[in-house]
């Protein structure tokens, strides 16, 4: 696959992130949902421009409020085991 290991210095609690070799897709792999109905990433240092579930291309509902993305999800998982979301981002993660 054209992906790098997650680039955040932490892994977060609902899952995992990937990150595209261009640097310009962030892959949130959602393992566990949860009961919130919500996810969240810090410090993200770049714009979001879009976002769809991977497994059927459906729209992800999301904000941003400068570094911090936040996600409601659907009300249940699209894939039982990995919820993929592909979040599009307005440059490359590389070059901040």
């Amino acid at each position: 696959h054209a992906t790098r290991p997650n680039p955040r210095s932490e892994r977060p609690t609902w899952g995992d992130v990937s990150v595209s070799r261009a640097g310009d897709i962030l892959y949130l792999h959602v393992l566990s949902w949860p009961e919130s109905g919500t996810i969240e990433v810090n410090d993200l240092p770049v714009d979001v421009t879009g976002a769809v579930y991977l497994a059927n291309g459906a729209k992800a509902n999301f904000t941003q409020d400068g570094s911090r993305l936040k996600f409601t999800l659907l009300a249940k998982p699209v894939n039982q085991y990995d919820t993929v979301i592909k979040v599009t981002l307005a440059k490359s993660l590389d070059t901040n």
